[in-house]
């Protein structure tokens, strides 16, 4: 479930990389080893550091009710949800409004659930907030509010989180996970929970790793999906319901060049624009035009053309390369931006003159990051993770009351 990186600010420029002048006007797409982006007429850029947004912008990251946004300084700040202290601010206090990780932590890369992950240079892993499956990597199953270190001497370039499990990637390709395993999630063949890092199985060699609900999904060089945990509803793409405890090749013979699990349903972005959906559509959020479930893959409706997408609860978002933001699936909350909270089954854009270069999604809210680092947010606030100071639920975009450049 929202497999976001988020990377902190700095990096090449466009200048370092002889890119475009003009970079919105261009079909871009970022190879998520962070290691290059490519442009529409199939150049590849290549550089030793981390593409890291238009003109070194933050990412912001959001899952569940809990968000998290680099600035230009490198300074991470927290709002939101807090009951498990996953805002590391060594509190359970909710906030609704930007507040900064204690600990005096340089993280590169954020991501969280109900808790969150910290990586750092040196690839070592921090966590903190809640462990009651063990997924802070501690041998235990005790809640953290501060940032603490995961066991092992693990070397990790990537990080993902999931519903009570946590992933890692390491430049051999091999990915490490622990956490709630009942369904298979952690992809060692079992289903024993695991308080620490344990490999999954198969020697297979990854380039990027995401998660979903209650399933793992990962990247191979060759744009094939892999994927394990729970099936129920299709989310595996093996035209099946069955849980599978290893990785699996998602059937069709697709190559992605992003991955993103929903509650139940897994999302894939082509290199041509694409995106394709499986699982659970029960709020039309595989983009079908109807709520029937799907194991395999299916074309999202519509001639669009995305450059990144966003799967947060039920609902999914696209990013265009002209700043558009198009949703579609759950509306409860009003995190389609949409003024009202009608489900939609097929993309509609979001409304306003808005013009966006990253996009995030939550449980039931979306973000959208502008190049000037204003970051707006709509959808649920109960715990004010839309970061305006309130617990007023916004069925359109509203600004973040900090600026994030």
């Amino acid at each position: 479930m929202g497999n976001v990186i988020v990377d902190r600010p700095g990096g090449a420029d466009f200048n370092q990389l002889n890119a475009p002048t003009d970079v919105k006007a261009a079909n871009i797409w970022f190879d998520y080893d962070k290691r290059f982006m490519r442009v529409s007429n199939g150049v590849e850029y290549f550089y030793g550091g981390r593409f890291l947004g238009f003109g070194g912008n933050p990412l912001a990251y959001v899952i569940q009710n809990s968000a998290i946004c680099f600035d230009g300084n490198d300074i991470v700040w927290v709002w939101g949800d807090n009951q498990y202290g996953q805002l590391g601010d060594g509190t359970i206090n909710n906030q609704s409004s930007p507040i900064s990780i204690i600990g005096g932590h340089s993280f590169t890369q954020i991501v969280c659930y109900y808790n969150a992950l910290g990586l750092k240079e040196d690839g070592t892993l921090w966590a903190w907030g809640n462990n009651i499956n063990g997924q802070l990597g501690q041998d235990n199953r005790d809640n953290q509010s501060s940032p603490v270190s995961v066991l092992g001497d693990h070397n990790f370039i990537q990080i993902a989180s999931g519903n009570y499990n946590s992933y890692g990637l390491k430049a051999d390709g091999s990915i490490w996970s622990w956490g709630a395993n009942d369904l298979g999630q952690l992809g060692d063949g079992t289903v024993v929970n695991q308080s620490s890092p344990i490999s999954v199985i198969g020697g297979h060699s990854f380039k990027r790793i995401f998660c979903g609900n209650g399933h793992g999904l990962a990247l191979k060089l060759d744009g094939s999906a892999w994927v394990w945990g729970y099936n129920a509803f299709g989310e595996l793409g093996q035209n099946d319901i069955t849980n599978y405890s290893s990785p699996v090749s998602v059937l069709g013979g697709h190559e992605f060049i992003q991955l993103f699990g929903g509650i139940n349903t897994s999302f894939g972005l082509k290199l041509n624009g694409s995106v394709w959906a499986w699982g659970n559509n029960s709020n039309g959020q595989l983009g079908q035009n109807d709520t029937t479930n799907y194991s395999s893959p299916v074309s999202v409706l519509g001639d669009h053309s995305f450059i990144q997408i966003s799967s947060g609860g039920n609902h999914c978002l696209g990013l265009k390369s002209n700043g558009s933001i198009w949703a579609w699936g759950s509306n409860l909350n009003g995190q389609l931006g949409q003024n009202n909270t009608t489900n939609y089954s097929s993309p509609v854009s979001v409304l306003g003159d808005h013009s966006f270069i990253k996009i995030s999604s939550g449980a039931y809210n979306s973000y959208g990051l502008k190049v000037d680092g204003a970051l707006w947010s709509w959808g649920n606030n109960t715990y004010g993770q839309l970061g305006d100071n309130t617990t007023d639920s916004k069925s359109s975009p509203i600004s973040v009351i900090r600026n994030f450049g």
